[in-house]
């Protein structure tokens, strides 16, 4: 985390080989919104801003 809002993530795999981001890029992250088990992130990656909205699940530890 940079703050309390903002992080960045460096991509270390991926399923997608055909997906352009390339392994070692860096996506910088903005929580945009939380309610319940959803939080909603800005992610910025090539000067372009994507929202994703994510639902938390339950561990299988």
């Amino acid at each position: 985390f940079v703050d309390d809002c903002n992080y960045k993530v460096v991509i270390t795999e991926k399923s997608d080989e055909s997906h352009p981001i390339k392994l070692g890029e860096v996506l910088i992250n903005r929580v945009v919104e939380t309610d319940h088990n959803f939080i909603k992130i800005e992610s910025e990656y090539n000067n372009d801003t994507f929202e994703f909205v994510f639902d938390k699940v339950e561990e299988n530890n």
